[in-house]
């Protein structure tokens, strides 16, 4: 993932409901599970913008890789047909 820019800060969590997100996420820690969740979050808008752009006009071919082969929170690469993947947020291949 990368450096991480982060300070300490104070906020008031639900504990069963961050240690609950926690479990889901595969997370070792609370702070962790609310970084995922937080990536998580963006992800999901950055998937709902392409689907309103490009909902019912694109292909769907099926994953690069194998799911297992990338990293949770990181999304597959994918391989649409009928757009350009640099709109769609993927990069161009030869």
């Amino acid at each position: 993932m990368g450096t991480r820019r982060t300070t300490l800060t104070t906020i008031r969590l639900d504990l069963r409901l961050a240690d609950r997100a926690k479990r889901a996420l595969g997370a070792k820690s609370r702070t962790e599970a609310v970084h995922r969740a937080l990536e998580e979050v963006i992800h999901l808008d950055h998937f709902k913008q392409v689907m309103l752009k490009y909902g019912g006009k694109l292909k769907f071919e099926g994953y690069v890789g194998e799911a297992t082969d990338c990293p949770h929170p990181d999304p597959p690469d994918v391989v649409v047909v009928g757009a350009n993947p640099r709109a769609v947020g993927g990069t161009a291949s030869a």
